[in-house]
């Protein structure tokens, strides 16, 4: 798919209303997956027992779904095993961005009925970063009552 986007020509990225210069279409497609640093998916501890987080365990289905994918295009797979494959793969990759996709089964803990909580679930809601960590900082800030005088 990026390969037909850089074909399209300026004239037609700008009637689309993006800028040739900074916003061609080519640029909209994830060609790289970024994943969080280890302090962001910390390990947790429960009962004794090392549990990895949600997040951790996501990225190695991706993995996982990665390997098997490269073994059955070296081995020469049929076509609809590559698909079923590559299917899993946008599945894995789509619930560990937003576990709450409307029509898609949610991604679950192995042996539980929990859903996995996905970088969307980290930002979004109540206990979500902004709002639990940033939006407390703020009013932690707001009831400082020097701080005007100090920031001028």
């Amino acid at each position: 798919m990026s390969e037909i986007f850089k074909r399209i020509s300026d004239d037609h990225v700008s009637a689309v209303g993006l800028s040739p210069k900074y916003s061609r279409l080519e640029c909209l497609i994830l060609t790289m997956r970024p994943v969080p640093p280890p302090q962001a998916r910390p390990s947790v501890m429960k009962g004794g027992m090392r549990s990895e987080d949600d997040l951790t365990d996501e990225l190695v289905d991706i993995v996982k779904n990665n390997n098997a994918l490269r073994n059955l295009e070296v081995a020469g797979a049929a076509a609809h095993s590559l698909r079923e494959q590559v299917d899993l793969a946008q599945y894995h990759v789509a619930t560990n961005i937003n576990n709450e996709l409307p029509g898609i089964p949610p991604t679950t803990v192995r042996g539980s009925s929990r859903t996995l909580k996905s970088i969307g679930q980290r930002f979004n809601g109540k206990e979500g970063r902004i709002r639990g960590n940033l939006m407390e900082s703020v009013y932690i800030l707001a009831l400082i009552p020097s701080l005007p005088q100090i920031l001028t």
